[in-house]
């Protein structure tokens, strides 16, 4: 058939309708709210996926080959927890020194003309620290080298006298060495001691290998064999005989006169009047 007479077809047209409303469904996003109840519930649901097959993890134990390398992974997530502190305070030091270095550049914004598209557009003098949010962003993802050293110094108009002395030359002299220093604790020291200090959690761990393996697994079978569910999650959902037997006798308990039952799944306490 001819192309026009396969896009008046009722199947094609009604498959071409549901097309343009999925799309448009997708692009009217961009002019909602930041606060939209439905964009924040797919934030919401994206974090709940993520922490639903971190959850995997809790069943390791039971298997050789991935039970010792979950519990050096869980050591080492103690480590980075201590770590974290102390980066922490180093980042909010350089961080405060750099806004107030640079909080006034961050303001100032001026006209460029690019010559080969014939346009203008609007240049801020400094991006990387003109507000406390920039500023934590460029040295957080500047210790995994993805800001370029090119971008630190203050951009000026091109108005500006060349032969005149910049009044921005000692604060991007001093902001210079704030970000190399900066760079020389958080990447020379503080994560080269990360690294050490996992290595020695991973190294302890393997010393005991058999015996740490065997105590998380001994762990894991006890929270299905002390008082709770006759099967794991998800089988629980669903009654088991021993669940109703269980019911029916504490129902029974509770309707007595004389003496009051409260029971668990496998002990009992009895209460006398």
């Amino acid at each position: 058939k001819p192309t026009s007479e396969k896009f008046y077809t009722f199947q094609n047209w009604i498959t071409f309708k549901a097309l343009c409303f999925h799309f448009v469904s997708f692009s009217a996003r961009f002019l909602w709210k930041y606060d939209d109840p439905e964009i924040v519930s797919d934030v919401l649901f994206a974090v709940a996926n993520v922490v639903s097959f971190a959850r995997t993890t809790y069943l390791m134990p039971a298997f050789e080959a991935l039970g010792p390398l979950q519990i050096s992974f869980t050591r080492m997530l103690t480590d980075i927890t201590r770590f974290m502190v102390l980066y922490l305070l180093v980042l909010l030091a350089f961080m405060v020194g750099l806004h107030n270095l640079y909080w006034y550049y961050g303001l100032q914004t001026f006209i460029v003309f690019e010559q080969s598209t014939n346009s203008s557009r609007q240049q801020i003098a400094t991006e990387l620290f003109g507000g406390l949010r920039q500023t934590l962003y460029s040295l957080f993802w500047s210790m995994f080298s993805q800001i370029s050293i090119g971008n630190l110094p203050i951009k000026k108009p091109d108005t500006v006298d060349p032969k005149l002395p910049s009044s921005t030359n000692i604060v991007d002299g001093v902001g210079m060495v704030l970000f190399a220093v900066y760079h020389g604790i958080i990447i020379i020291v503080l994560v080269n001691m990360l690294i050490a200090m996992m290595s020695h959690s991973f190294e302890s761990i393997q010393e005991d290998c058999d015996v740490e393996w065997k105590f998380a697994r001994t762990q894991l079978w006890i929270n299905y064999i002390d008082n709770g569910s006759t099967l794991p999650v998800p089988f629980n959902i669903l009654p088991t005989p021993h669940s109703i037997v269980n019911a029916f006798r504490f129902i029974r308990n509770i309707l007595r006169d004389e003496t009051r039952f409260y029971g668990a799944n496998i002990r009992s306490t009895a209460f006398v009047k």
